[in-house]
């Protein structure tokens, strides 16, 4: 008896390599152990059509006589493509497929698919007895946790399967069944493995994700988060032993020399118990290994932690999704959230990187809630931060409510498309692209030392240490990036090294010399999203009076023309606003957009990365600033661009309904790369600057506000501008702040 066993491609597969797919590599090792002949086919990472073409001449070299697909809710469209392929070539070749998808939704696939038997939950007994039975001419009848055609083409149930218990009498997974040490090489990034050893955080280092080897030591959850496919587990969380995980890592070790694993389990810590023992076993027998993992933030302690750290663990996820009670307690997580700012003091102190996972547009998560996690997020920093919006899964609870909220379309489980749906059943997507706003991945800034061998060794080290904690870095500072002859090679060192995302903070007035001169988008493919440009005046005679220099803006425009008739990466503006200018903002919306500009951020003092700022004495007043920008805004909308504000309160952003993005707080986590390579959280540094009054508290946009620059209102006295509750919707002329005597914080 000879198996063919297979993974179809998901959409949008992760760069980093964690090994083949777990499931079909523990089946085979089943059938394996059994002494049967295995053949097994991974094509994540390969597109539909690649797998399409390769199907023909797997099944003329090996000619199985079984083809088992393991199906996920996310790779059911090219699950379906393969079963077509296979009964095109062979149309009398069995095929059973199995996996979360076609456990929930057995008929689903005989609609769609011609196939014969689909494998109702757990599959560690039912594949074998399926295969035995072809194998002896047996009757699938009998055989418990089954669907397939009777022989009057109606589909016939069988005896639900007992759940399987007996976690070590499994046989490891069979890692064999592919070429492991290969797709481990070619994903293997050795020049950001050994660059990244240069860096560190106090006692904490990076590790690089690019290629490990993936181990499960548990099977459930003891939890039941809403948007999480095991959402609906019954029963107890199902483990392995310590010696059977660590037995399986040893086996591992041995056969590839690999020696940096990630751990699978959602909650690995849990039982706190559990952990310690495992941890207590790696570091009895002494492996040399690195690892990673996912955990709750009330699943840790210190004892926990030096455990952890001293068998290995190099970073700890953490789910936290919502730093708000209300949006924890209706997606049923239930995560204290006073316990997650601790958690993450403690593994950094127990020398533990970490990675804050979140997730926007949960249940119960409005606005209000938004600002909330971001201002408890702001006094949190992490290691890395992962920011995902929430999607609806097959087979979860949160699919349940969505199914009744009409957010699920008809149909939808019968189209090919198979990415999940955004949940729009409490916010619509409109609204839904505006909680996004509200918290983005953590922007890195990186100040570009003088050009040299110190200034090269630096900039390197701070590109680093930005592509490590960060989703996008700016380079910039006095400096401008095409100053820099180096550029291009310093931006195929950064594409050596895994960077995705760096922009350029750049006056442009090089642009079209230097791109013509370098072809920078050669070597930048994949590397360079884009340029930030600052600019302090739509008219040349003002921009070129704050910058000092004849002709700057007529150079800027002439770059930022050739960068973006030749680039589809963007080009963002900072607008530095002062007393001449701010009743032009929605004029420069118009000279941005003729420019081919699309993303405009209005600077009132300070900008994100400090390093250019107006002085409090020429700016405007609070008041002002806020209507020109929201004039600016409104127009921007019209042309379809993005528009935020930097240094202004979000209260006098709002008119009734209407209300704009603070960049600040919708960045709690950004930093800077500081004089000696060492990361600098910007919103402490930012609060410190700014003042918040006491009337303030009573402001519904207190919890996420950082208030006013304190040289600002010191120049203002008691005529400073104070927030109050804002109107209510619909009342575009009243003012969310009014004008009396300061309260200071």
């Amino acid at each position: 008896m000879k198996t063919l066993l297979l993974f179809a491609p998901t959409p949008n597969p992760s760069p980093s390599y964690f090994g083949p797919p777990y499931g079909v590599a523990l089946l085979g090792a089943i059938l394996k152990r059994a002494g049967q002949e295995v053949v097994a086919r991974d094509y994540d990472g390969r597109s539909v059509a690649e797998m399409e073409e390769d199907l023909p001449r797997v099944l003329a070299e090996h000619r199985p006589d079984l083809v088992g697909i393991s199906c996920l809710s996310v790779n059911r469209g090219s699950s379906i493509a393969a079963a077509r392929r296979i009964k095109a070539i062979a149309p009398d070749l069995p095929i059973i497929v199995g996996g979360p998808f076609p456990t929930l939704y057995p008929e689903v696939m005989f609609r769609r698919a011609p196939i014969d038997v689909v494998c109702i939950g757990d599959g560690d007994e039912t594949l074998l007895e399926v295969t035995e039975a072809l194998r002896d001419g047996g009757d699938l009848t009998a055989i418990p946790g089954l669907m397939l055609r009777g022989e009057d083409g109606a589909l016939v149930r069988t005896a639900p399967r007992p759940r399987f218990t007996d976690m070590d009498s499994l046989p490891y997974p069979d890692m064999s069944l592919f070429d492991v040490p290969g797709l481990l090489a070619s994903h293997l990034q050795p020049e950001a493995r050994r660059s990244m050893k240069r860096l560190r955080v106090d006692k904490r280092e990076p590790i690089v994700s690019d290629a490990m080897m993936m181990v499960m030591t548990s099977r459930g959850c003891a939890w039941s988060c809403s948007f999480c496919p095991l959402s609906k587990w019954e029963g107890k969380t199902l483990f392995h032993s310590p010696k059977y995980v660590v037995d399986m890592l040893e086996q591992y070790l041995a056969e590839y020399g690999h020696r940096t694993f990630v751990f699978g389990d959602n909650t690995l810590s849990y039982p706190k118990r559990r952990i310690i023992e495992l941890c207590d076993e790696i570091i009895a027998r002494g492996l040399d290994i690195e690892w990673i993992c996912m955990t709750r933030a009330d699943m840790i302690d210190r004892t926990v932690l030096a455990k952890m750290a001293a068998a290995g663990c190099r970073e700890i996820s953490y789910g936290i999704e919502s730093l708000d009670p209300r949006v924890q307690k209706a997606m049923g997580k239930k995560l204290s959230v006073h316990r997650a700012p601790p958690a993450f003091e403690l593994t950094h102190e127990a020398g533990i990187s970490s990675c804050m996972m979140m997730m926007v547009g949960n249940e119960g998560e409005t606005r209000d809630t938004m600002r909330h996690t971001v201002g408890t997020a702001r006094d949190v920093q992490p290691d890395r931060v992962l920011i995902w919006t929430t999607k609806v899964y097959p087979g979860t609870r949160l699919w349940d409510h969505a199914v009744q909220q009409g957010v699920i379309p008809p149909g939808y489980l019968d189209d090919d498309f198979s990415e999940a749906l955004d949940y729009t059943g409490e916010n619509d997507a409109t609204e839904l692209r505006r909680l996004e706003r509200m918290l983005q991945p953590r922007t890195t800034y990186v100040p570009a030392p003088a050009p040299g061998a110190d200034g090269r060794e630096a900039l390197e080290r701070a590109l680093l240490m930005g592509t490590w904690r960060g989703s996008a870095v700016v380079l910039g500072g006095d400096e401008d990036p095409l100053a820099r002859d180096d550029l291009p090679g310093v931006i195929a060192w950064s594409k050596e090294r895994g960077m995705r995302a760096l922009w350029l903070h750049t006056d442009a007035q090089a642009m079209a010399q230097k791109l013509t001169r370098w072809r920078v988008q050669e070597v930048a493919d994949n590397v360079l999203a884009g340029l930030i440009v600052p600019l302090f005046a739509a008219s040349e005679r003002e921009h070129d009076r704050r910058v000092g220099v004849a002709g700057a803006l007529r150079a800027t425009r002439k770059g930022i023309l050739s960068w973006t008739r030749n680039n589809k990466s963007p080009v963002r503006a900072w607008c530095y606003l002062d007393r001449s200018n701010v009743g032009h903002a929605a004029a420069w919306v118009e000279w941005l957009h003729a420019h081919g500009v699309r993303e405009a951020s209005f600077v009132f003092g300070a900008d994100p990365a400090d390093w250019a700022e107006v002085p409090a004495a020429e700016l405007p007043s609070v008041r002002e600033a806020g209507a020109a920008v929201l004039e600016a805004w409104r127009l921007a909308g019209a042309l379809d661009m993005t528009v935020d504000a930097v240094g202004l309160p979000e209260c006098v952003l709002t008119r009734g309904s209407e209300d704009l993005e603070v960049h600040e707080l919708g960045r709690p986590f950004d930093e800077r790369i500081g004089p000696d390579g060492a990361p600098v959280s910007c919103s402490p540094e930012r609060r410190a600057r700014k003042t918040l009054g006491e009337a303030c508290a009573r402001c519904r946009f207190a919890s996420g506000c950082e208030g006013v620059w304190s040289d600002y209102v010191a120049l203002h006295g008691d005529r400073e501008l104070v927030p109050v509750e804002a109107s209510g919707a619909g009342d575009d002329a009243a003012p969310a702040w009014r004008v009396g005597t300061l309260q200071r914080s």
